[in-house]
């Protein structure tokens, strides 16, 4: 190879450095992989490959040796992020024009009494940005937090789950960013007594406020503020409502509503102790999710339940980029809701989800708009291969989804439910669809059709069951809304509901799960489009230990998400050689474009970087060379003088920056 001072005397021949060539220093990851679009190693590449979780001991069933998990907060693996029912928000930063990723969601180490909110830039570096709310009362928050209970003014709030953070802008008005989640509010239960008398919450906050957490100017002038029912305003939170025809006052407990000429409307609701009524339009017989409108809907209406509009569990709200800002469904919250039924058998009730419209507001739901059906407890789609409840479980079989026969891990530690081979012997648990989220695909290179397909993601069975997955359903095309997706009788078991992500261990005891998902975005400027990002909780092999012991090992993983020609999502699988499908990895659009320049890893664009590049291509100058090899930047398999122009042209750009 040519020797360094002698490569250094060509380059300025040429003009292409100059003796005030200065390093730039970069912001680009360690522990990242640069690959192109088919997912292979490639130094010019316009993608990143990050490892979800590393193996260390490579024994997946029994941990010898701490695994690595990205989401984390430092180096190592102590610092990994105990989440579970995760959310993810990107905002551009209006005063760097740099885009940052916050996430959230149900967090064990705050006893789910909290929201600790992460930010990154780059997917490999996450940082504590703030917590929903205050833990101790300072600057008027009226917040404060003593283990899993919160408070906020008067109002005392536990078993904080399921947040969704959303950015909301609106015309003429400050944009806000919102939290909803779901909450057993003011009430402590006797000992031994559940505590599931959940409700649907929201609070807010400016989007100013929201990124001051992380601007030093501002940190230095005004007091840091959290999240409220409303921008400052220090009354606790909010629950989805209707109007009253007067527009002032607010109905929570209605569950229908008779507008639009006299016609009936089932209209969302949140739940707590404090809406038990025993007036029609009131919510009766209310004990731990024994949920019931007062009227019953007619024989005539077979996609309406009683029960359907108790928004209960797992909120998401969805805004549909396909449609004008006042149409019906172009804002919506998405829901789970149980129908415990001690009437029927355990086959026949559990948790469904349905979705509500909202106003303009997106603070109120539509009263002149009936709730609607999405997902049955049960589904025949997607069978799972386990022992039968039937049969005594003396018999494999394929059985529905939802159905009570399930491989439940550690059920018995909950219920007294004995096993026999690891499985239960007497289920007392209902079916299961929890957990949904909502997109709408949208291409910004299809010049024909950029709007396009509407999806549902929904996860199925127990959640400490190997068997916990999560399917999807194709609501609607381009020209349909929600509604267009609806099921047509509330407990159709046989809508088809196909498969996105399954362990493929979910009939043995000890295996890990997933679910309870998120999609958002991030741009592809490198083909012009947004890329839906999957995020969603893993619980880690053994989980459950042989006494029966629970330990909450979930953490965060995420997964670009992709398509085949008929718009369906391309099924996930947990490991494998194809990494286009392998979720133990994500691929995202390069965030720094100057990573491939740094040639020597040195996280800075110097003069060193061109030498060493230009050593490695005048060594393999004018060969035919495998994928991925130092000196081919274009990965063509040709070592020419395309490569060197093309990574001149980089190193140059991101040199001079």
């Amino acid at each position: 190879m040519m020797p360094k001072t002698i490569l250094c005397a060509v380059l300025v021949c040429f003009g292409w450095i100059t003796s005030s060539a200065l390093p730039q220093t970069l912001s680009c990851p360690d522990g990242i992989t640069i690959v192109d679009e088919n997912y292979q190693p490639n130094p010019s590449g316009n993608y990143w490959l990050i490892p979800n979780w590393i193996d260390v001991d490579s024994n997946e069933l029994v941990t010898l040796t701490p695994d690595l998990h990205n989401f984390r907060t430092s180096a190592g693996a102590g610092s990994v992020i105990r989440m579970s029912d995760p959310t993810a928000l990107a905002i551009q930063d209006p005063l760097t024009c740099q885009s940052w990723f916050y996430f959230t969601g149900s967090s064990a180490p705050y006893q789910t009494g909290n929201f600790p909110i992460y930010r990154t830039s780059d997917f490999r570096n996450f940082e504590l940005h703030m917590t929903a709310f205050s833990e101790v009362s300072t600057n008027g928050s009226m917040q404060s937090r003593s283990g899993g209970r919160l408070t906020i003014g008067s109002d005392l709030y536990l078993r904080m789950w399921a947040p969704q953070l959303r950015l909301i802008e609106r015309p003429g008005e400050p944009s806000i960013v919102r939290l909803i989640f779901t909450a057993v509010e003011n009430y402590i239960p006797p000992a031994g007594e559940r505590q599931d008398h959940h409700s649907v919450y929201y609070a807010e906050i400016l989007l100013t406020d929201f990124l001051a957490w992380h601007d030093p100017i501002v940190q230095s002038t005004t007091s840091l503020q959290y999240f409220f029912d409303h921008p400052g305003r220090h009354v606790g939170a909010r629950r989805f409502g209707y109007l009253n025809p007067d527009e002032t006052s607010v109905l929570f407990d209605g569950g229908y509503s008779r507008m639009n000429g006299g016609e009936t409307k089932w209209l969302g609701c949140t739940v707590n102790e404090s809406m038990m009524g025993t007036q029609c339009g009131e919510l009766s017989g209310y004990v731990w999710g024994r949920t019931h409108n007062c009227l019953a809907a007619p024989a005539s209406r077979t996609d309406l339940a009683p029960g359907m509009t108790v928004m209960w569990l797992d909120p998401y709200f969805f805004t549909d980029p396909a449609l004008a800002n006042h149409a019906a469904w172009k804002h919506s919250v998405v829901y789970t809701w149980n129908r415990h039924d001690p009437s029927l058998g355990h086959e026949q009730w559990g948790q469904s989800i349905a979705a509500q419209s909202l106003r303009t507001d997106v603070r109120h739901v539509r009263e002149t708009v009936n709730c609607i059906p999405l997902a049955y407890a049960r589904n025949r789609s997607n069978a799972l291969i386990a022992p039968s409840y039937s049969s005594g479980y003396s018999v494999v079989e394929t059985i529905d989804n939802g159905s009570g026969d399930l491989v439940f891990d550690g059920f018995n530690a909950l219920f007294g439910t004995s096993f026999v081979g690891g499985t239960l012997v007497e289920t007392a648990f209902t079916a299961v669809a929890e957990g949904p989220a909502v997109f709408r695909r949208v291409d910004a290179s299809d010049a024909t059709s950029p709007i396009q397909d509407l999806y549902l993601l929904v996860t199925r069975n127990f959640w400490r069951s190997p068997s916990y997955q999560i399917t999807y359903r194709k609501l609607a095309s381009a020209s349909g809304t929600l509604a267009t997706g609806k099921l047509t009788e509330y407990d159709d078991v046989n809508v088809e509901e196909k498969l996105l992500l399954r362990s493929s261990r979910h009939s043995l005891e000890g295996g890990r799960n997933f679910g309870h998902p998120d999609v958002f975005f991030i741009y592809d400027n490198y083909k012009g489009r947004d890329v839906p990002i999957m995020i969603f909780h893993v619980l880690m092999d053994n989980a459950v230990q042989p006494d029966g012991t629970f330990i909450d090992k979930r953490v965060i993983w995420m997964k670009e998400l992709s398509f085949d020609e008929n718009g369906d999502i391309r099924q996930l699988v947990d490991g494998g050689s194809d990494l286009s499908t392998n979720v133990r990895y994500l691929r995202i659009p390069a965030l720094c474009d100057c990573c491939a320049a740094d040639y020597d890893s040195s996280s800075s664009i110097d003069l060193s970087d061109l030498l060493d590049f230009l050593a490695e291509w005048m060594a393999y100058l004018g060969q035919s060379v495998s994928h991925g090899t130092s000196g081919d930047f274009n990965g063509d398999g040709v070592i020419d003088l395309a490569d060197l122009l093309e990574f001149n042209a980089r190193w140059m750009a991101c040199l001079g920056q």
